[in-house]
């Protein structure tokens, strides 16, 4: 009896050290997955991490985590959408594709992008840093430190129209904007507040509810299981497509704009983004508004990290038109054609809508519609395939200049 029971005594023991060998040895694995691999992962394969580990795969740093590092927020320009990222995609390294590895190389700064196309002014200054925040702090094994700098790209082609869509909720029955409500601070803060978290929400599975867990959070911290788990979709039975990396807005009608590059006319695709034209006056003052406090929201949650609002002229807006008329993209059914000088003029009203705003909120303000408009006066510095993006030269004089600006300011 004696023998049996040491016997059954040391199976315990062994299936307890083999236990023990295939942990230690399983999180070994998954330090060398998260230390090592995942900052050499390609473009393809990075969109099978967990989303909000995504940024630390970017080859703007010079380490997984980044120290004293500028944090790039916005939209898809913020997020390297184009031609340069189109031909890298099928590469088995992790080239640069955008501004933010210009702006690592010439400035020496670790660099991370938490932009996210199709980012209005909540998602790309409140949430997108929050998130992140929020994600890779929750781990055991990740400390991400506060950036020492933000520069958020506003958009002149589509951040008041994104803003403006996200604005239905304060529009009166009659369709027009509950202008008592809508410029009420702490009205519009509150929804704010409320938006920006909601959208956090998008990494629940930093606390998940219990009655939907199905071992996330048990999981939270295996990021090379979630890797392979194709980020915990197995466990939850739904199959979701890969988020795409090579998102294309291919215009193939070429009909009416013309512009000049060198000494050469050249014509450009219909459908081009321009100044939010097909917005009125109100409208734009409510958009504008909605990015004004969506920056001091920014400001209250990082009061001590300084921000640059990088203005990011609409594709339209860079060249020297030669049409009169020209063709842009209709977001609101409103009309589709508008003279080029008022195409022009628009856009100077935007920038000083947007300076004003952003040096009330305390932040710097930087046009960068000068030096691009000189880089487009040679050449193209969009398309030839996404003509809705920079191609390499444009993501390249962007990230010169942000550099340029670093530097200038002692940042």
């Amino acid at each position: 009896m004696l023998a049996s029971n040491r016997k059954i005594w040391q199976f315990g023991i062994n299936i307890l050290l083999i236990f023990l060998g295939l942990t230690i040895g399983y999180l070994s694995m998954e330090i060398i997955f998260l230390r090592l691999i995942i900052p050499h992962l390609s473009l393809a394969k990075q969109s099978r991490l967990p989303p909000g580990l995504r940024p630390l795969a970017q080859s703007s740093k010079n380490g997984l985590l980044p120290h004293h590092y500028i944090a790039v927020l916005g939209d898809s320009y913020a997020n390297g959408n184009g031609d340069w990222l189109l031909s890298v995609l099928k590469d088995q390294g992790n080239p640069p594709y955008q501004s933010i590895h210009v702006l690592h190389e010439k400035s020496g700064r670790d660099v991370v992008s938490f932009g996210e196309s199709g980012a209005d002014s909540i998602y790309g200054l409140v949430t997108e840093p929050v998130q992140y925040d929020r994600y890779i702090n929750h781990s055991w094994l990740l400390n991400l430190e506060t950036p020492t700098l933000f520069i958020h790209y506003f958009y002149e082609g589509n951040d008041l129209n994104d803003n403006h869509e996200r604005l239905k909720s304060f529009k009166r029955n009659d369709g027009e904007l509950d202008n008592h409500k809508l410029y009420q601070p702490h009205v519009l803060d509150d929804f704010i507040k409320n938006k920006a978290m909601f959208y956090a929400g998008f990494f629940d599975d930093i606390a998940p509810p219990w009655s939907g867990w199905k071992l996330k959070y048990l999981t939270r911290n295996l990021f090379l299981f979630q890797f392979l788990c194709g980020g915990l979709d197995c466990l939850s039975g739904k199959k979701r497509d890969l988020p795409k990396l090579d998102r294309i807005k291919n215009l193939t009608n070429y009909s009416i704009n013309k512009v000049l590059i060198g000494e050469k006319a050249v014509n450009l695709p219909d459908g081009m983004q321009g100044p939010g034209m097909e917005l009125n006056d109100e409208e734009i003052r409510a958009s504008a508004w909605l990015f004004e406090r969506s920056l001091a929201a920014l400001r209250s949650n990082y009061p001590n990290t300084p921000v640059i609002i990088a203005y990011i002229p609409s594709t339209i807006t860079v060249y020297r038109v030669l049409s009169k008329h020209v063709i842009m993209q209709s977001y609101m059914d409103r009309g589709n054609s508008f003279p080029t000088p008022e195409i022009f003029a628009r856009s100077d009203q935007l920038v000083a809508m947007i300076r004003d705003a952003s040096e009330r909120q305390g932040a710097i303000f930087a046009d960068t519609r000068p030096v691009l408009r000189q880089a487009a006066r040679k050449e193209l510095i969009h398309g030839p395939k996404d003509w809705l993006h920079f191609n390499q030269r444009g993501y390249t004089v962007l990230g010169e200049e942000m550099a340029k600006l670093v530097k200038d300011l002692g940042f």
